[in-house]
């Protein structure tokens, strides 16, 4: 199965960070995780996972900050102007979680599971039928999920 991967672009709220990826938009999770919540002021925050290599930061890029989150070993990245979270920078692996709502296109967006639901409110209830798995799913994990 060839997957089509289109350049897709996104910035922040107030345009100062404009980036182009490049992907099929398949790896996209609602997140749960307690951290991601908090930072987002939301009970979830929908992910797009990537490579890091399929990310480029096209204007804005002296705008980018940086903060570690030492528990997760990860680098929440925004904008310093509007404090647009854009992405979270897992280093160790090369991988990018891309905060979807950031993206903008016309694509129809589908989830394909939850992850980190180990840490997901009580008062919030998943309502579908996607996988769900307690932290993030390992690499194996994802590629069958879209390979379905």
């Amino acid at each position: 199965m060839i997957l089509e991967h289109k350049i897709h672009k996104g910035w922040c709220l107030c345009e100062e960070v404009n980036y182009e990826i490049t992907s099929d938009l398949k790896a996209i999770v609602p997140y749960h995780c307690k951290y991601c919540s908090q930072a987002n002021g939301a009970a979830f925050v929908t992910l797009l996972l990537m490579q890091a290599s399929d990310l480029r930061i096209v204007q804005g890029e002296e705008e980018l900050g940086k903060y570690h989150v030492h528990v997760t070993g990860v680098d929440r990245c925004f904008c310093h102007k509007c404090g647009t979270r854009l992405y979270n920078h897992v280093t160790a692996h090369g991988r990018l979680a891309l905060v979807v709502a950031t993206l903008h296109t016309n694509e129809k967006l589908h989830p394909i599971a939850h992850c980190s639901t180990e840490s997901k409110y009580a008062w919030h209830t998943i309502n579908d039928e996607f996988a769900q798995f307690m932290k993030a799913p390992s690499q194996a994990e994802l590629n069958k999920l879209l390979s379905r």
